[in-house]
């Protein structure tokens, strides 16, 4: 599933990244899972205020609060990736967007524990899409808006199975299905670019 690549690749480029921005994070790497040395940093210099620059070139930007912690981070990967970073007072990462060389780019949203809750993308191809995960970082619901003018939406139960499926098609038709826990089709639904409607009769299993 694209969007689902997408996710991954976006988790290795953070990770990829957090290694300049874990100074701040009393010594736990936000995407690791083993303790690493957290790097010591220069002294933050007093702030200059009201400044104003007509252009700033820089590889690597980084905003702090006023406690001296960061909050914003961006930067290139040497895969050719940019990412910006959002970070919460605690120090974790709670917005990653990115954009890839291969024409792909994506926004994920994070909750307080780190999971991925919201995840937006589109592909090189004009397809996109976006997915909201659970807790444990299960697909619920996702929606797809295809190059050719069809679009989807389907809805997930905490099984990851699919259970609900809306779509419209590039040939004017729209269509809607119902699936039970086993994954059969229960009810299907359809209009017809011609305005013909297909419903279920009682006994569709």
């Amino acid at each position: 599933m694209e969007m689902q690549q997408q996710i991954d690749r976006l988790r290795a480029t953070t990770r990829r990244l957090q290694i300049g921005i874990v100074a701040l994070v009393l010594g736990a790497v936000i995407w690791e899972l083993r303790p690493v040395p957290a790097p010591v940093l220069a002294p933050v210099p007093p702030p200059v205020l009201n400044v104003s620059y007509d252009s700033i070139t820089c590889k690597e930007w980084r905003v702090i609060d006023k406690d001296g912690k960061e909050r914003i981070h961006a930067g290139t990967s040497p895969d050719g990736a940019v990412t910006m970073q959002w970070i919460d007072p605690d120090g974790k990462v709670r917005i990653v967007a990115a954009s890839f060389v291969d024409g792909q780019s994506g926004v994920q949203w994070y909750d307080r524990n780190g999971k991925v809750r919201i995840g937006a993308g589109t592909n090189a191809d004009g397809d996109a899409s976006i997915l909201w995960l659970d807790m444990d970082e299960n697909m619920r619901m996702s929606g797809r808006t295809l190059g050719d003018g069809s679009a989807s939406f389907r809805w997930y139960d905490k099984d990851k199975r699919v259970r609900i499926v809306a779509s419209t098609f590039s040939s004017g038709g729209a269509g809607m299905s119902w699936f039970d826990s086993d994954g059969n089709r229960r009810i299907n639904a359809i209009t017809r670019p011609d305005g013909t409607v297909i419903l279920p009769n009682s006994d569709s299993k």
